[in-house]
């Protein structure tokens, strides 16, 4: 009989800014795609699975992002000119689209659809190779209608491939009007607003818990203290700046209840780094729990003497032992990264 285990699921949630400082236009559109695809799933999964408690972590910056977008998806560059009419498009668009549209895996998502390997074929493989005059000059009005379909649609979830208008996209396979590709684009901002509001409902009916990670995703025990490691490199100036990662700290925790309406019990420090004094502000603040790699603990293991697997993923009591508890669960780097 098979031996019953316990998993724990965290997952995270983070994009950078991909913001223009200065017009606050989206230069990247991997807030809007991974929230089609990824964030949307998950959140699908969760809802027809309710039993199977999940942990979601959202960075604070991929939060701003959403909502941003929310209000406005037109700040996103690819969104907004994946909306243009083909013969609306400039000569530098043109090329952008050529450049940016074949940003998927190709193996599973460009080579299996004739039409979409015919226009990358027609393209070439090599971007940076091709006379992008040429090939511009090569593509018609509907090479590049199907183009921006064709990635868009690549880009859809398990989720939405379920939706009727995505599944007529799919099998019609090319030569695509205005009107389908602005229903399919209209699809992708109907299913981005949706993302913060399920998670929120999800968490609030308990079947999943909501945590986030500081403002700017720091790596916080550097930003402490640069010299936290005993092998830094003894001519490398000190960064010091304790009061920067706690305001890091505070700030996340603010755009998060800003976003979800509470405060959440715990927090994935950006990639699962901590200190002692890292862990002690984290304790300071309020927070619950904190997860981090297993090979932190392992890595303050008294001698060599490994814990066991039984000991090793239960939650430690961290911090100041003066101070409120504060656990932490350390993941199974074999499990999450293979």
């Amino acid at each position: 009989m098979a031996k019953e285990i316990r998993v724990a699921l965290i997952w995270h949630m983070h994009q950078p800014d991909y913001r223009d400082p200065v017009t606050g236009v989206h230069l990247l559109p991997w807030v809007r795609l991974h929230s089609i695809r990824g964030y949307t799933d998950l959140a699908h999964i969760a809802e027809t699975y309710p039993h199977f408690h999940q942990t979601v972590n959202f960075s604070p910056v991929l939060l701003t992002q959403l909502c941003e977008l929310s209000v406005n998806l037109d700040r996103d560059h690819f969104y907004l000119l994946s909306k243009k009419p083909p013969e609306e498009l400039t000569e530098s668009e043109k090329d952008f689209l050529l450049r940016h549209c074949f940003l998927i895996n190709w193996d599973t998502h460009v080579r299996p659809h004739p039409r979409y390997h015919q226009l990358l074929m027609k393209r070439g493989t090599d971007v940076e190779g091709v006379d992008l005059e040429y090939v511009r000059a090569r593509f018609t009005r509907s090479d590049y209608r199907d183009l921006v379909v064709l990635f868009n649609l690549a880009w859809c979830g398990f989720t939405l491939r379920n939706e009727p208008v995505v599944q007529s996209l799919i099998q019609k396979e090319r030569g695509y009007t205005e009107e389908e590709k602005l229903t399919l684009l209209d699809l992708h901002s109907k299913t981005l607003k949706k993302v913060i509001g399920t998670h929120g409902t999800l968490a609030k009916d308990g079947i999943i818990e909501l945590t986030c990670t500081p403002e700017n995703h720091p790596i916080l025990p550097l930003l402490i203290d640069s010299h936290v490691r005993p092998d830094h490199h003894p001519d490398t100036p000190e960064f010091k700046h304790p009061e920067d990662a706690r305001r890091q700290l505070i700030r996340g925790l603010e755009i998060f209840e800003a976003v979800f309406g509470f405060r959440p019990r715990g927090m994935w420090p950006s990639e699962g780094s901590v200190s002692q004094d890292a862990v002690e502000m984290i304790q300071d603040i309020g927070l619950r729990w904190i997860a981090a790699d297993e090979a932190l603990l392992l890595e303050k293991s008294t001698g060599t003497k490994i814990p066991p697997n039984a000991t090793m993923f239960k939650p430690w009591l961290v911090g100041n032992p003066d101070g409120p508890p504060l656990h932490c669960c350390f993941r199974n780097r074999g499990l999450s990264d293979d």
